[in-house]
């Protein structure tokens, strides 16, 4: 009696069927199936690594419409400084010119005034939210364009540095002369005449908790000839004052153009 073929069940999955064409030795029907299996892999990958790419970009859009409004801000931010510096450089000049005239010795209201606003100081603070995720998350390489990338890095580092040399002109120039050097040779400054909102409202806390009948401090400079030597040394630390200005307004306009300049690329980026 012939012996009966051993009978095998098909496996539903590739790979058990090519298992069985191995053992079955049927060579072309194993290769047929081995190739359906490289296939199906690549064209997995291909597929997943596709929707990746899309997701990359969608990602990469959101990162640089997020980095086009927070450069609108930092140009707003910047312009404000600008206009502020130019207002000190003002007021700098008027107080070169009133304390060299007699008329102005006999009106502390006037001198104070003038000193509490040329002595008036802001940091500047360059800040991106959409960078600063892009740099401490690693997701700065989902920009694919090389060189906007570099622009980017670029920008955020010169601007960086503008941003230092400003904050430190201002604490030598002003927090270590200009004030210091006031309060030691007896100015009185009119609190109330400060651009900033925070020094006038303490001012005004301050006076109320001493009350009406405070007899103020006198004042040791203003009753003195426009020849004094006191109106030089204040005349020349006037004069630095109005050069920090000078060098923040460069700066910050220089930053102004740099901003303008990287948006537009990143806008032009988002419209291929």
């Amino acid at each position: 009696m012939a012996e009966e073929p051993e009978q095998f069940e098909r496996s539903p999955s590739p790979v058990g069927r090519v298992g069985q064409s191995i053992l079955r030795r049927r060579w072309p029907e194993f290769f047929v199936e081995f190739i359906l299996i490289i296939v199906g892999i690549l064209a997995a990958l291909y597929i997943d690594g596709w929707m990746q790419d899309r997701q990359n970009r969608a990602s990469e859009a959101a990162y640089l419409e997020l980095l086009t409004a927070d450069l609108a801000q930092i140009e707003v931010q910047l312009r404000d400084f600008v206009s502020f510096e130019r207002s000190n450089l003002e007021t700098g000049a008027n107080l070169l010119h009133a304390i060299t005239e007699e008329k102005f010795a006999d009106d502390a209201q006037d001198i104070g005034h003038l000193l509490a606003t040329a002595g008036g100081r802001r940091t500047l603070g360059i800040f991106s939210a959409a960078y600063d995720d892009l740099t401490s998350t690693g997701n700065l390489q989902l920009i694919s364009n090389a060189d906007l990338r570099r622009q980017i890095v670029q920008y955020f580092a010169v601007t960086k540095r503008a941003e230092l040399v400003i904050d430190r002109n201002n604490n030598a120039f002003l927090d270590r002369m200009f004030f210091p050097f006031l309060l030691d040779t007896g100015v009185m400054i009119d609190l109330q005449s400060s651009p900033a909102p925070i020094v006038r409202q303490a001012d005004a806390l301050v006076r109320e908790m001493l009350g009406p009948d405070f007899a103020e401090p006198v004042d040791e400079i203003v009753g003195r000839p426009p020849g004094d030597k006191v109106w030089n040394d204040i005349r020349r630390r006037v004069l630095f004052r109005m050069l920090v200005s000078a060098t923040g307004i460069l700066l910050a306009e220089s930053s102004i153009g740099d901003t303008q300049k990287l948006r537009e690329i990143i806008e032009e980026e988002l419209r291929k």
